[in-house]
């Protein structure tokens, strides 16, 4: 049981004990999602695998449950499941840049903007603002390619610098 005053007084004290408070829940749900994530991540390029040899294949010898028709469905939920695995790699990718740049750099490079950049992205596509193609072209473009380069970024980042760590590749896959 958390005595409320005695939380409250520490907060009080220092408001840099709640903000460690906030990351180390973040932090606790990384720990327990991530190796969920990475393990059903290798589950889907098993799946993955076995989909693209079920296509070789004619659908009139597939077992018995699997239909022919429904081969893009298993195809996309088994590029759905193996992408966790690519999300896992992502995001240590994206902490160790964190770590480098900082907390405030961090957060305009890998929050502030791809959020912008989705939110004019989706007022051009859905014409909620009447963006001028000729003027303001260079813009949309970097709002478009921009958060795909975030994330080719950080899977990047995450292969120089665990590549340069002895045994990185066991290590990567923990």
């Amino acid at each position: 049981m958390v005595d409320r005053r005695t939380t409250a007084r520490l907060i009080l004290q220092s408001p840099k004990t709640a903000a460690d408070g906030v990351v180390t829940a973040r932090t606790r749900l990384n720990t327990l999602v991530r190796p969920v994530a990475r393990v059903t991540g290798w589950i889907g390029i098993g799946l993955l695998v076995l989909v693209l040899a079920l296509k070789a294949i004619p659908s009139d010898h597939w077992p018995r449950p699997l239909d022919g028709d429904h081969w893009p469905f298993y195809f996309g939920a088994s590029l759905a499941l193996a992408s966790l695995l690519g999300w896992t790699f992502m995001l240590q990718g994206l902490i160790a840049l964190r770590e480098r740049t900082g907390w405030t750099i961090s957060g305009w490079l890998f929050v502030f903007l791809p959020v912008v950049c989705a939110l004019t992205t989706a007022s051009h596509a859905h014409g909620w603002v009447d963006w001028d193609e000729d003027r303001w072209g260079l813009l949309l473009g970097f709002a478009r390619w921009y958060p795909p380069g975030v994330v080719a970024t950080c899977l990047f980042a995450f292969w120089c610098l665990f590549r340069s760590t002895p045994g990185w590749w066991p290590a990567c896959l923990r």
